[in-house]
């Protein structure tokens, strides 16, 4: 690899993140010069000549924070400015990698790059990205225990207006339902943070009230007494231990794997004012 070849990487990633400003600031129809000024708003300056620069090509590098503060001030996700789905046919994610299309990039960037092939096999960028899984899988676990509970006070409403007995339990059967999975996934977010505070990773934050429910059902005995077969269900190809078995089920391991929630595509947003501070853990 040349020195010229690693340059024209840089210049190729540059050149993507100056036609991706320049395109979404024409669709905003906003001012190279409002762009300036949002960005000083946002507390980090990038004056109208370094934004006239990029897009004209005279700019031959973007820093991070310039990168971070442009794409706040457009309101897009950074990785759509460094590699934009949709506008350009594929990337190099190193000068020395081979050209691939742009979402197995993205999903490399943001650690969601596939599946392992082989559990048994090290692989450094899976082990790496692990905390990012387990956050994925706690956020998620936390906005199915919160819609749960939310459908279960539904339920519970809807029989006391039923106008028969036949419709009066058939709510409060579908509101036990609901609690059975609310408890389910609190089970599931207790046992994904004894495995981030074994870890010695910081706990996310929660809903108050969820956060309480956790720490209720831990009181109830020690929190953290399962937490070999935790470690087990959130991350089977490290902690499957040859005392407790001979072989490892595969379906079990791909079911722990998929974390059974592949149908769920986003997570959850929560007011600052209902967080349950982790500290109080």
């Amino acid at each position: 690899m040349t020195r010229s070849e690693s340059s024209e990487w840089e210049s190729h990633l540059t050149r993507l993140i100056a036609g991706e400003v320049r395109r979404i600031r024409k669709e905003m129809g906003m001012s190279a010069q409002r762009l300036a000024d949002r960005c000083a708003e946002l507390g980090y300056p990038v004056p109208r000549n370094v934004i006239a620069n990029l897009e004209s090509g005279r700019k031959e590098s973007v820093s991070v924070a310039e990168l971070l503060v442009v794409a706040e001030a457009l309101e897009v996700p950074p990785v759509l400015l460094l590699f934009p789905v949709g506008h350009a046919h594929g990337t190099h994610r190193a000068p020395a990698r081979d050209r691939e299309p742009l979402m197995g990039a993205v999903r490399w960037f943001t650690g969601e790059q596939g599946e392992r092939t082989d559990l048994w096999a090290c692989d450094p960028y899976y082990e790496n990205a692990r905390p990012l899984r387990l956050y994925r899988e706690h956020e998620v676990a936390v906005r199915l225990a919160r819609d749960s509970e939310q459908r279960a006070l539904s339920e519970e409403h809807r029989a006391t207006q039923a106008d028969s007995q036949a419709d009066r339990a058939a709510a409060l059967q579908a509101a036990d339902f609901q609690k059975h999975v609310r408890d389910a996934q609190l089970e599931r977010i207790r046992r994904i943070r004894a495995f981030l505070h074994h870890e010695g990773l910081l706990l996310p934050p929660m809903p108050k009230q969820l956060g309480r429910a956790v720490r209720a059902q831990e009181k109830k005995g020690d929190a953290y007494q399962e937490l070999e077969f935790s470690m087990k269900r959130v991350d089977p190809e490290r902690y499957w231990g040859e005392e407790d078995f001979d072989e490892p089920d595969p379906d079990d391991l791909q079911a722990a794997e998929d974390g059974e929630y592949d149908e769920y595509d986003d997570y959850p947003e929560y007011d600052d004012a209902q967080f349950f501070d982790p500290e109080d853990e």
